[in-house]
């Protein structure tokens, strides 16, 4: 192949090696690939800016971190030429493969070469046949992926586990990396949850006594959990109702497996899907258990039968949904419907709580429980309230409207012309250094290098300051908007003073928040308060 030498080219030579193709193949090694590019590129006179490394990366996505970064390089302008060893090593998706070669890397003048394959796209006629071959290089990836899937799956059915690490209560055999034996650190636990089970007690109280005896939950035994999850002191005993539920709901806890639970949609998407019970691989007496087989079958019944089954077809329409929360975490409040009550309408079964205090029970938080019908019937009473203060004394509300929001107005605007003040003060500050940098450099008391690293940390948080700076300066336009705001709360209440029932766009037209907060005695009566936040001017006493 004769190339064309009147254009300098700079070249990102891009090497990739799925594991399915396997690292025996000498050809098609990562250290082959190299070889192979760097002389062709020497031969030609095509100067290396660097070289791109996938190794063990499917080509059937894009989403491999040096692909990535080549074109990140590309789009700086670093490179203007991408070679590979032959077209199934840029990806074995014809589609997307298509779409970088014919569109993206013309449309940045970006010459691709393919060595083995014959394809140069400075040449246009050596090109016609490169889309058949893209098509045949998906058609393998399809078949390699049916082979991989069918072996995976034969290895499932004979009992062999598959998976990057084994399940919490278990380990690896040192012997036999697809065999799990007991991990009898973390044994108790597992034997503790289905005592309590057996108890009576269901996942969430579970959850709530292991917390409360302080026992690490399972991602606090695995290595590297604080990068890998968070882990801190602070969530490091915290359980929640579904780890629990899993626990007592996996086979593997007996001996058994069930696997292929979640498999991907295709050999070109990742995405892992839901498929029935019915259709998962099970495999059974494959390693020890930690419970037997009876305990494991009891408590699934002793599950099945706390669930509350929607034996009518009901279905509770959450109408407040994204409103309600928490005064105290300030997490929303879910609903929870509960059908073996006897009452006649669907709102009666239904109540709302804290779904922090759901997770992890009360040393979290508390659990500010109000009826459906309680918090339906005060925001109802509240909107017709004020809706008809604001159709029959309109003047007197909006003296008292207006002299609330300017109190709180004023307080406001101070805070955040206080803030505005302080970022102005460091941008002052930063075009100073900014001066001094410049000075420095033509004094030679820097060096380039520095001087560039500088004025990238420099510029990076001069963009910073403007944009908050800005932000401040539009919430304390928007904060002393006080005559159009209760306008608008005005018009917005009045139009509601009538309704005789609630639905989601008139919650969502006129509160912004509200918040319940829990029970309590006064003078020997439980009372309890419910604060409603209207949009443009917050809550009424």
């Amino acid at each position: 192949m004769k190339l064309s030498r009147t254009k300098k080219y700079v070249a990102g030579l891009y090497c990739r090696l799925s594991k399915d193709d396997g690292n025996s193949v000498e050809s098609m090694s990562i250290w082959s690939q190299k070889v192979m590019l760097k002389q062709f590129a020497e031969s030609n006179s095509i100067a290396i800016y660097d070289y791109y490394v996938d190794d063990g990366y499917s080509g059937t996505n894009f989403e491999r971190p040096s692909f990535k970064k080549m074109i990140t390089d590309i789009e700086n302008g670093k490179i203007n030429c991408v070679i590979t060893k032959d077209l199934s090593r840029l990806g074995r998706n014809y589609l997307q493969s298509g779409a970088y070669i014919e569109m993206y890397f013309p449309q940045k003048n970006i010459r691709y070469i393919a060595i083995t394959d014959g394809i140069d796209t400075l040449n246009s006629n050596q090109n016609d046949i490169m889309p058949f071959k893209n098509i045949l290089n998906e058609m393998y990836a399809k078949d390699t992926s049916k082979k991989v899937k069918s072996a995976i799956q034969s290895r499932m059915r004979e009992g062999t586990y598959i998976g990057s690490k084994a399940p919490f209560g278990y380990l690896k055999d040192p012997d036999n990396k697809r065999r799990l034996i007991i991990d009898e650190k973390t044994k108790p636990i597992i034997e503790l949850i289905y005592k309590l089970c057996l108890e009576g007690k269901g996942t969430q109280l579970i959850s709530q006594e292991l917390m409360k005896r302080k026992i690490p939950r399972p991602s606090a035994f695995v290595e590297n959990a604080e990068k890998l999850y968070g882990l801190t002191e602070e969530n490091k005993y915290q359980w929640s109702h579904r780890m629990v539920l899993n626990v007592l709901r996996d086979p593997v806890y007996c001996g058994n497996m069930a696997r292929n639970k979640r498999p991907t949609l295709s050999f070109k998407n990742s995405k892992r899907m839901y498929i029935p019970k019915s259709d998962y691989i099970y495999a059974k007496d494959t390693h020890e258990g930690i419970v037997s087989e009876e305990i494991w079958e009891q408590v699934q019944t002793m599950i099945d039968k706390r669930k509350c089954n929607n034996k009518k077809g009901l279905y509770y329409d959450n109408i407040f949904q994204g409103l309600v929360r928490c005064p105290k975490c300030g997490y929303a409040l879910t609903p929870k419907t509960d059908y073996r009550l006897k009452k006649k309408e669907l709102i009666d079964f239904v109540h709302f709580s804290c779904s922090t205090y759901k997770k992890y029970g009360v040393n979290a938080c508390s659990s500010h429980r109000i009826e459906a019908r309680d918090l339906y019937n005060i925001v109802l009473e509240d909107i017709q309230y004020h809706g008809n203060i604001a159709l029959s004394a309109k003047e007197d509300f909006v003296e008292k409207i207006i002299e609330k929001i300017e109190v709180e107005k004023i307080d406001e605007g101070k805070e955040l012309s206080n803030k505005l003040e302080l970022k102005k003060n460091q941008l002052a500050e930063l075009d100073r250094s900014y001066e001094q940098l410049y000075e420095d450099r033509l004094e030679g008391n820097i060096t380039e290098r520095n001087f560039n690293l500088m004025n990238v940390s420099i510029s990076k948080k001069q963009d910073k300051l403007i944009e908050e700076i800005k932000v401040l300066e539009g919430d304390i336009e928007v904060s002393f908007e006080t005559e159009d705001n209760y306008k608008k709360f005005m018009n917005n209440i009045s139009k509601y003073a009538k309704i005789k029932s609630l639905n989601r766009y008139i919650l969502n037209q006129i509160i912004d928040k509200i918040y319940v907060y829990d029970k309590e005695e006064i003078d020997g009566q439980i009372s309890q308060k419910v604060e409603i936040h209207y949009k443009f001017i917050g809550k009424l006493n």
